[in-house]
Formats: structure tokens, sequence, C-alpha cells
């Protein structure tokens, strides 16, 4: 069925998770509905039992209002990018996936999220990554939980797309070659390895094995 309200003339979309939805219009505005408990829909109410069964206005201090030219959604947090290079986050900030408290985050030409964490593509090729660490998804040992500010991917530049899972994340670089870091339990790594062992993380990313001339 067709979402209701004010929703025309949308030119992105997005979901989180825990079953919020995001939809950017060609105006520039940004509505959100589903679930709220975090303050993810965007328009400055949370609650554990909030929710919005029909689009709303993101009217939140933290919703950009230049030209956003990306849009992701985490589980409980919703992600935007504007075409100065900024990222911009809101919703709940539990784990920290909202990066207060550190510099804005400049120069980005991607973003990704997912469960309780944000990633953004820096302009030079590298991948920085912020909020839970409970699987590596920062690339750090999952020792150090949460972070708040911009962490750096090590071992891997000449990044040109990311995507995110709960757990783990995604690099495709320039060469079409595909990496992987974080949770491996499942064998998301695509190396060959993994296999339902508890916890079985990658920090430093892996190449996933017979994928070569990727293009996204």
């Amino acid at each position: 069925m067709q979402v209701q309200g004010n929703l025309n003339n949308v030119t992105q979309i997005a979901t989180g998770s825990s079953g919020h939805s995001l939809a950017l219009r060609a105006d520039g505005t940004v509505w959100g509905w589903g679930n709220n408990r975090g303050g993810q829909v965007g328009d400055g109410m949370s609650g554990p039992h909030l929710i919005r069964p029909l689009p709303v206005l993101a009217t939140s201090p933290r919703v950009p209002t230049g030209n956003i030219i990306a849009l992701e959604a985490g589980s409980v947090h919703s992600v935007a990018l504007v075409d100065d290079g900024t990222v911009w986050t809101w919703g709940s900030n539990v784990v920290a996936q909202l990066g207060i408290g550190t510099p804005a985050f400049q120069n980005a030409t991607a973003i990704a999220a997912a469960g309780g964490n944000t990633y953004a593509l820096h302009e030079d090729g590298t991948v920085w990554a912020w909020g839970q660490n409970l699987s590596g998804q920062l690339g750090i040992p999952p020792s150090a939980r949460n972070h708040a500010t911009p962490t750096q991917i090590q071992n891997l530049d000449n990044v040109v797309a990311i995507a995110a899972g709960p757990s783990h994340a995604v690099a495709l670089r320039e060469d079409g070659t595909v990496w992987s870091w974080g949770s491996n339990t499942w064998g998301q790594m695509g190396n060959g390895d993994g296999g339902n062992r508890h916890p079985y993380v990658e920090i430093i990313p892996v190449q996933a094995q017979g994928l070569y001339g990727v293009t996204a």
C-alpha cells in the first residue's frame, strides 16, 4: 500500500533495522515514520513506546537543512550527508553512534549506518567509524566498547563505496576488490573462514575471496 501523508517528490529513502523509515523530498525536507523510541524519526520526540504511524517532518536541530545527498538509518539513529561534506546524525546516542562531543566530520563522500554504528567515507579514500564496537566494527579490539570519536579503519585505502550490517562493515576499493571487518561468526567476511564461533571478529579488513571487478 502507498505510504500516506505528505510524501511526494521523494528522491531518497532509508530504513532502519528497528522499524523506522526516512524519506527525502525534492524540497530538501526529511520525513520519518515508524518506531521513534530513540528519536530516530527526527521530530524532536522520543520514548519507549512512541511510534509515528504517518510520516512527520523531521524538525530536530540535528537534522540538516542544507542540500542532503545521502540518507542512512541505523537501528535507533539516522544519518545524513550534506553536499558540503558534513555528516549529520540524530536519534539515540546510547552507544555514541551520533558522535556528539567530537568535531563535525568533514569532507565525506558517502555514509553508511547499521545497528549502533555510523560510517563515513572520506574524500581521500579512507573509512572512518564511530559508535558501538562489540564486534570490532570500528576496526579496534572489542574490549574498547563505544566510541564517539571517528576512528580510521586501518590498512584500508582507495575506497569508493561502503556498506554496513549490524555487526560488520564492507568496503569496495577502486581496484574492484571487496574488504570487510567486524563480526565473522557467520562468515560475513567472505574469506572462507568463520562458521558459528562466538565471538569471532576481524579488526583488520580482510578481502572477500574470488571477487574481482566489482562495481557496487
